[in-house]
C-alpha cells in the first residue's frame, strides 16, 4: 500500500513539473513577444504615447488610468 502511494506521488510531483516547464515557456514566449514589440515602437518618435494607448493608460491629462494606478 506505501509503495502504491509513492508512486502515485511521484508520478504526480513528474506532471507537475511537467505542467510548471510548460508553463514557463509559455511565460517566456509571451515576454519574448513584449519585448521585441517595445523595440520596435521605441524606434518611433511617438513610443511612449503608442504604448499609453495600448495600455489604455492616458495619464493625467487624459484622465484615464490603467489598473495600477487605480485607488
Amino acid at each position: 500500500m506505501n509503495n502504491e502511494k509513492d508512486y502515485h506521488f511521484e508520478l504526480f510531483k513528474e506532471d507537475c513539473t511537467a505542467k510548471y516547464a510548460a508553463k514557463r515557456r509559455d511565460y517566456e514566449f509571451i515576454e519574448f513577444g513584449i519585448v521585441k514589440a517595445v523595440e520596435k515602437l521605441s524606434r518611433r518618435g511617438n513610443a511612449i504615447e503608442v504604448l499609453k494607448k495600448a495600455l489604455g493608460d492616458s495619464g493625467p491629462d487624459g484622465g484615464e488610468t490603467g489598473p495600477s494606478h487605480r485607488d
